[in-house]
């Protein structure tokens, strides 16, 4: 395929008006033209009138990312604007858009076009969602007011049956402006975590559950160190607080038959949650050492491995 060729039998097909034939025309020039941008966008507008959304959506995509390498911040936000309306779940996407633009222009521009993503996870209720993108906003500007309302705001609906929400929304000064919005965060989301029914983890007792909490004593359950008694101060300084869905807890609630047939019909969602419950970093040594011998045989690692190097590559 040669790109002068193409361009030029496109433009034959526009003077013609046979539309038809300039799009198939285009559709190959875009493939051998990686910096074509306005063309990829016209297409995506096209399947777009055509009622062709997910074709749609893929254009746009291809086009965002021309736009970026190009530094057109106007197109670009046209494009996520089009994008939030097609399809705003791909939080993903959105996400790795946003690193691109604070790379090739400013952060600044990042946050702005992550500001207009809010509202829709709102919304939905999506609150978990809804402190991450409010977090990558202080990130690029901690003294962004507006977004330490909102997330405070989001914290208070997630964790509105939290028996200490207001203390500990105290404790970490998180509504005070003077205290650094990261600090002020951190401190409030170990402190969070401590209520009854959650997961901690001690480096010696191992996996414990809070089955009780009074001022700031909290009674805790180990395996081999039941109704343990742990101050607060203490608690925070000594234990790592796991969510419900770290495959640590899951391996201790979940009976070994039970777990082992979920993580091989679905190693998707054992790659993910693996993954995720040691902070989005792990790699094949770091997952095998999780499923064997406690999940899987040995034997039924060697064939489930394969299908997994398969979805990590796709």
């Amino acid at each position: 395929e040669n790109k002068y060729a193409l361009r030029t039998l496109g433009e034959c097909y526009e003077n013609r008006d046979e539309e038809e034939k300039k799009l198939a025309v285009w559709d190959r020039l875009i493939r051998v033209d990686y910096e074509e941008a306005d063309i990829v966008k016209i297409l995506g507008e096209k399947r777009e009138s055509d009622g062709d959304i997910p074709a749609a959506v893929d254009y746009y995509k291809k086009a965002i990312h021309r736009f970026i390498n190009k530094k057109q911040f106007a197109s670009v936000k046209e494009l996520w604007d089009k994008l939030i309306k097609l399809s705003p779940e791909d939080i993903d996407f959105f996400f790795h858009i946003e690193g691109r633009i604070a790379r090739a222009l400013n952060g600044e521009r990042a946050a702005s076009l992550l500001v207009t993503l809010i509202p829709h996870y709102k919304e939905k209720e999506d609150w978990n969602t809804s402190i991450e993108i409010l977090k990558k906003v202080l990130a690029y500007d901690p003294k962004n007011n507006a977004a330490r309302k909102d997330i405070i705001e989001c914290y208070r609906r997630k964790y509105e049956s939290h028996s200490q929400l207001e203390e500990y929304i105290k404790i970490s000064n998180l509504t005070q402006n003077w205290r650094s919005v990261h600090e002020a965060l951190a401190d409030f989301e170990k402190h969070i975590g401590f209520d009854t029914g959650n997961y901690v983890f001690h480096r010696s007792w191992g996996i414990g559950r809070i089955s009780a909490s009074k001022d700031d004593t909290f009674t805790i359950d180990f395996a081999n160190k039941t109704s343990h008694k742990m101050s607060l101060k203490m608690a925070v300084s000594a234990l790592e607080v796991l969510s419900a869905e770290h495959i640590w807890v899951l391996k201790r609630t979940l009976a070994r038959e039970e777990l082992a047939a979920r993580v091989k019909g679905d190693a998707s969602w054992a790659l993910k949650t693996i993954i995720k419950s040691f902070g989005n970093l792990a790699d094949m040594k770091k997952i095998k050492a999780e499923l064997v011998p406690d999940v899987l045989t040995a034997g039924e690692w060697s064939r489930w491995n394969t299908e997994a190097r398969s979805i990590l590559k796709k």
